[in-house]
């Protein structure tokens, strides 16, 4: 019996709009949900290295981007309690596993926290297995047979599973919409308030 969260099997929609295909170093920059300002403006200056990091292990865009929000609220020197560092809080002895020199230098740490996640999508197979052994560690995982039943572990997975689900939402809606802009631009010699402007 499988402890902690119901898993999840992203359907194949989002599935395909997270997967690293040959393009993806091409990706547009998406609006992420669920996080402040200073964390979106964060996320700005590092989304393509996100998004080359993801594309090189062949893990899903969104699923490493929304893991590196969680992670570190995309601050390239954030430092846990434990020991953790870098955008994707990559652990000293994990570092040096995955052969990270330097797990301050932004490159490195994505890439080995993007080839970390792929390994654990390749050992349990599951997004939800995957995240649970990247926070607790792998070990956990096996040995609950499942999402271990700690609050962390599990809101870690949950909140990730939320952001990587409304931002295929957003996606979505965001493609629906009509090309270019349906608004007619109007050069003001002055200020005009919005009620002096005519409707036609």
């Amino acid at each position: 019996m499988r402890v902690g969260l119901p898993t999840f099997d992203p359907s194949p929609e989002i599935r395909r709009a997270g997967q690293a295909t040959p393009g993806c170093g091409e990706v547009d920059y998406f609006p992420l949900h669920g996080i402040g300002s200073e964390a979106q403006y964060r996320r700005r200056l590092y989304f393509q290295e996100i998004v080359s990091a993801a594309c090189a292990a062949g893990v899903p865009v969104r699923l490493f981007d929304a893991l590196v929000a969680q992670e570190s609220r995309y601050r390239p020197y954030a430092r846990s309690h434990a020991g953790a560092m870098g955008l994707t809080q990559l652990m000293p002895g994990t570092a040096d596993d995955l052969g990270v020199v330097d797990p301050w230098d932004l490159q490195q740490n994505l890439a080995g926290g993007a080839r970390y996640l792929r390994m654990q999508l390749d050992r349990f197979g599951k997004w939800e297995l995957a995240l649970a052994a990247y926070n607790a560690g792998p070990g956990r995982v096996e040995q609950y047979n499942g999402i271990p039943p700690f609050r962390e572990t599990r809101a870690y997975v949950s909140t990730i599973m939320r952001s990587v689900q409304q931002g295929n939402t957003v996606h979505r809606a965001a493609s629906a919409m009509p090309p270019g802009n349906p608004f007619r631009k109007v050069r003001l010699a002055r200020f005009v308030r919005p009620s002096e402007i005519p409707e036609d």
